[in-house]
C-alpha cells in the first residue's frame, strides 16, 4: 500500500541524468511472499483435509477390524486358560485314581497274603 520513490536529477537540461530510486520491488516481493505463503498453508489445510476424508472411512473400518481381532485374541485366552485348567484336573484325577487302582491292588495282594497265613 505505500513505497517510497526518491528520484535525483543532475546536469543540464540538454544532457540531463536521471536517476530513480525505490523500494516497490521490495514491497511487491514482500507482499507476493506473504500471499504465496497464505495460500500454500490455503492448500496444504485443503490437501490434509481431502486426505483425512479419503482416510477416514478406511481407517474406521481398520479399527473396527482391530477391535474385532482383540476380541477374539481375548476369547482365545481364555479358552486357553479354560483348557489349562481341565488339563490339569484331568491329570490330577489321573493320578488320584492311579494310586486308587495300585491302593485296590496292594490291599487285594494283602487280603491274599492273610488269607495264606492264617494262623
Amino acid at each position: 500500500s505505500q513505497f517510497d520513490i526518491n528520484t535525483r536529477f543532475s546536469g543540464s537540461l540538454h544532457n540531463l541524468n536521471f536517476r530513480l530510486d525505490s523500494n516497490l520491488d521490495n514491497q511487491l516481493g514482500t507482499q507476493l511472499k506473504n500471499q504465496l505463503k497464505q495460500r500454500g498453508q490455503e492448500y496444504e489445510q485443503k490437501l490434509k483435509a481431502g486426505i483425512n476424508q479419503k482416510l477416514g472411512d478406511p481407517m474406521s473400518k481398520l479399527e473396527d477390524k482391530k477391535k474385532q481381532l482383540d476380541k477374539i485374541s481375548n476369547d482365545i485366552d481364555n479358552r486357553e486358560q479354560e483348557i489349562k485348567t481341565k488339563l490339569a484336573d484331568i491329570e490330577n484325577n489321573i493320578k488320584n485314581s492311579s494310586k486308587t487302582s495300585q491302593d485296590k491292588k496292594v490291599d487285594a495282594l494283602k487280603d491274599k497274603l492273610k488269607s495264606k497265613f492264617k494262623l
